[in-house]
């Protein structure tokens, strides 16, 4: 029994020291700097896990925004929206990002890629999805949407 929890211990240590070289995280900073502003603002724990929260949402880790009970778009529409914002993404993250399934995200972009309207990279071992924009400009709706837009613009101005 003993000898098992010195195995334990030390495996616990290996992977803690493993962890702690991790230091240069890609997430490290911006969740620190959510802790800071919480702290300053001598705010509470739950206030520290919101902050958190929408600091991962921020960075594309998870969906954390508010479901609204009307979709604006389709499924494809606001994949095709999400990689005008944030080209390069992978299906996962994408599917992570809107808050959807894989499987539903992956329906989408077949039916985007189908009508060439996006394209496919392998990049490093895994696939990127980023928008056509010669075959966008060309679809009927967004022909009319950048008309639209167009026009809301010259009456702005």
């Amino acid at each position: 029994m003993q000898k098992h929890r010195d195995i334990t211990r030390d495996s616990m240590t290996k992977m803690a020291s493993a962890h702690d070289n991790r230091r240069d995280h890609v997430l490290r900073g911006p969740l620190e700097r959510a802790v800071r502003e919480a702290q300053k603002k001598n705010s509470d724990a739950k206030s520290l896990v919101e902050a958190i929260l929408n600091e991962l949402d921020e960075q594309n880790i998870i969906a954390y925004t508010p479901k609204s009970k009307v979709n604006l778009l389709t499924p494809q529409g606001r994949v095709l929206v999400f990689l005008v914002e944030r080209p390069r993404m992978t299906v996962r993250e994408i599917s992570v990002s809107l808050g959807v399934s894989i499987q539903s995200a992956n329906k989408a972009i077949s039916l985007l890629a189908k009508d060439k309207l996006i394209t496919r990279t392998k990049v490093k071992g895994r696939y990127e999805y980023r928008i056509n924009l010669e075959n966008v400009r060309y679809h009927p709706d967004m022909r009319r949407l950048i008309s639209t837009v167009k026009q809301a613009i010259d009456e702005i101005e």
